[in-house]
């Protein structure tokens, strides 16, 4: 648990666009005791990681992450592979927000199928839009 709110407070420090939202332990604990959570592990540290929750009509992803220290290797595009095998599996879309700077994040979600729908302005703390995405399996 807590590398995970290390790799959370890492990127909002770092990366100003993906929103400014970093979630703490107590965050995450609430979630994880209700959702899911997909990642790899590399020598027991965490690469990446996806908060996922489950829902009658679709999957959420709640949070994501990757080390910094380990971007383009292509962590985020293994746990993403998963995901979609899980979605398909279950037959359900995969719901996601993303802030529109986050172009990385976008480009990555576009390689994997997903097809941006809505926008909500003044999403993010930090007044940002968020794009709405859905992964159709």
């Amino acid at each position: 648990m807590e590398e995970l709110v290390k790799l959370s407070k890492a990127w909002e420090a770092d990366s100003p666009e993906v929103g400014g939202v970093s979630w703490t332990e107590k965050n995450l604990s609430i979630s994880l005791a209700d959702n899911n959570i997909l990642g790899i592990l590399v020598e027991g540290k965490v690469m990446a990681f996806v908060v996922l929750r489950e829902m009658d009509h679709a999957i959420e992803v709640d949070y994501l992450a990757t080390d910094r220290r380990k971007l383009r290797k292509g962590y985020m595009s293994i746990v993403f592979s998963y995901l979609q095998d899980f979605s398909k599996k279950v037959t359900k879309p995969i719901w996601l927000e993303v802030s529109m700077n986050n172009t990385k994040a976008i480009k990555l979600y576009e390689k994997f199928g997903f097809i941006k729908g809505g926008a909500r302005k003044n999403y993010y703390k930090k007044g940002q839009t968020a794009f709405n995405y859905t992964y159709n399996p």
